[in-house]
């Protein structure tokens, strides 16, 4: 039901405003699999400040990275929070229900993002602290990575 149709992406070049590019794809996903692609995410906490959203599509196959989301429209966050959920649907290539590659949020200063995937429905595609190999789990926050203290 949340199939991604019609996507399209804008081929920009040298004279295009590289300020207005949400998303750089290096290659398109391949229809067909599952887990093959992942993605990481580096939201920004408010919409304030200078720093701009990052994501990006793990590809598990061709230990490769085929897509980024680094955009930041000022006055805006759930605009960057949009491109990066659109981009983890469009590389979830599984046959069926399609709720977006699992993605693993820095939790630190990802609650609000955390909380706009979970209002449009996409709350089972995040990655629990707990799923995370032993090294990594910690912290106070049920979704995501704690980049604080020795992790």
């Amino acid at each position: 039901p949340y199939r991604l149709i019609g996507a399209k992406f804008i081929v920009v070049d040298d004279t295009d405003d590289f300020k207005k590019v949400s998303t750089c794809m290096f290659t398109k996903p391949e229809q067909g699999w599952e887990n093959r692609y992942y993605q990481g995410t580096d939201p920004i906490a408010t919409e304030t400040g200078h720093s701009k959203f990052a994501s990006a599509i793990w590809d598990e196959y061709a230990h490769t990275i085929p897509a980024v989301v680094n955009f930041r429209r000022q006055h805006d966050h759930k605009a960057a929070f949009l491109q990066s959920v659109l981009l983890g649907l469009y590389y979830n290539t599984a046959p069926g229900i399609n709720l977006g590659v699992k993605e693993l949020v820095e939790a630190n200063i990802g609650t609000n993002y955390i909380d706009y995937k979970e209002l449009k429905g996409f709350f089972s595609s995040l990655v629990f602290n707990t799923q995370l190999p032993s090294k990594l789990v910690g912290g106070a926050r049920e979704i995501g990575i704690d980049n604080k203290g020795n992790r």
